[in-house]
């Protein structure tokens, strides 16, 4: 079913609901009149027990090079993914460690391969990342793809790149960067990216000339560096991602239990404006 909130400019939503809240789970400031949470969360799904892979403990694989959703600061683990897993810790009476992954690709797998219960870093959900074994939570955000670049030497359109832009290893973000930059005879320019600090350095002294990223998260690159620009955001090739676009949501093992209870959290952090409340914090809209 189709959301019943409106967005900013008064116009119908046509993004998807969480059934049976018929809330869309990307307007977390929406003004919709909503049944209370704690029914819609009953009526989300049962109770599973979870089946961590250690008992009392919630393992976190994560990727900390994805400013600002899980980053490091000072050695320690931040972020968007960070701040709701700990909450999930707690909601759900659970000690939260965390694995930090020094690689992207693969990731998703992790629950699955038995490393970890949960993966985070701003994994966009897909086909391709889904084992019979995988269980994703519900989807807490949606995601446009855009290039930032150094006002110095300003990329207007794709068409503009003449030298070295970087992406994610085998990210969504940077197998649709691959193919649009192929059709326009540019993917030589294209680089897997380095450390997130370290591509942020290489852009800001102009050893590089741009950064795939996705949208929001490029707003809050730019408004921590003013020097910094984006291009006009555009949807990802909707080959690579699920027919509700990109959205990041948490890989998890199906057998733990562990998406059904987290998605329970999530709609409910929705519905009190929680969710919308990490989104300001991280300036992430």
């Amino acid at each position: 079913m189709n959301c019943k909130c409106f967005t900013k400019n008064g116009q119908p939503c046509s993004r998807l609901a969480i059934p049976p809240s018929q809330y869309c789970w990307q307007h977390q400031s929406c003004s919709v009149k909503t049944q209370n949470p704690d029914t819609v969360i009953k009526r989300i799904g049962r109770q599973r027990t979870l089946n961590t892979i250690k008992p009392g403990v919630l393992t976190v694989s994560a990727y900390a090079n994805f400013f600002p959703v899980c980053y490091k600061e000072k050695s320690q683990l931040k972020g968007l993914d960070v701040d709701l897993m700990k909450e999930f810790g707690k909601l759900s009476g659970l000690q939260v460690v965390f694995i930090e992954k020094e690689k992207f690709d693969g990731i998703w797998l992790d629950p699955v391969n038995g490393i970890s219960d949960v993966a985070i870093g701003g994994i966009g959900m897909s086909k391709k990342r889904t084992t019979v074994q995988t269980e994703f939570s519900i989807p807490y955000f949606y995601v446009a793809r855009t290039l930032v670049y150094n006002l110095r030497d300003p990329v207007k359109t794709l068409k503009g790149i003449t030298n070295t832009t970087r992406a994610t290893y085998n990210s969504t973000g940077f197998i649709d960067a691959k193919l649009r930059l192929q059709k326009l005879g540019l993917d030589h320019f294209l680089q897997y990216g380095k450390t997130d600090q370290q591509d942020l350095n290489d852009l800001l002294s102009g050893k590089i000339q741009g950064l795939f990223r996705g949208s929001f998260v490029g707003k809050s690159i730019v408004k921590q560096y003013p020097q910094l620009g984006m291009i006009k955001p555009w949807h990802i090739d909707p080959s690579l991602v699920t027919s509700d676009g990109e959205v990041f949501a948490y890989p998890t093992n199906k057998d733990s239990g562990i998406a059904v209870i987290l998605s329970m959290m999530l709609t409910k952090d929705i519905m009190n404006k929680h969710l919308k409340h990490l989104v300001d914090k991280y300036d992430l809209e």
